[in-house]
């Protein structure tokens, strides 16, 4: 993957292809559950694995998760999150401001103030 100075996961520009390619079948909700419950630790768990567990077409998961469009895709979107200063996951935006807390309650009188806000305007 492409060197930026985030610590990244080791395999996360691959994980980020495959899950692009899973995209392009209409799989990327099976496989995304798939992977976050994979343990990569295990010699067995690879993302074919977790691709054919999840119904995918193997040979075109390959061949999409090597495309280059799969890899712009991916690239855009880091670039797009830099952009937006969203440097972890989840990262949230309310009404297109970044979240500094995901706690519930600083979320919940955030979003009350945003609807009291919206309420006035009108």
């Amino acid at each position: 993957g492409m060197k930026g100075n985030l610590n990244l996961h080791p395999r996360a520009c691959e994980a980020a292809y495959a899950a692009e390619a899973a995209r392009k079948q209409g799989k990327f909700w099976p496989f995304h559950d798939k992977l976050f419950a994979a343990d990569f630790r295990k010699e067995t768990t690879s993302f074919n694995s977790l691709a054919r567990d999840s119904g995918l077409d193997l040979a075109r998961f390959k061949a999409d998760s090597l495309e280059i469009s799969t890899m712009v895709k991916v690239h855009s979107d880091i670039a797009q999150g830099g952009r937006l200063r969203v440097y972890a996951t989840p990262t949230l935006f309310l009404n297109r401001r970044p979240v500094t807390s995901i706690n519930p309650q600083t979320v919940r009188v955030l979003i009350t103030q945003l609807l009291q806000e919206a309420a006035q305007v009108h």
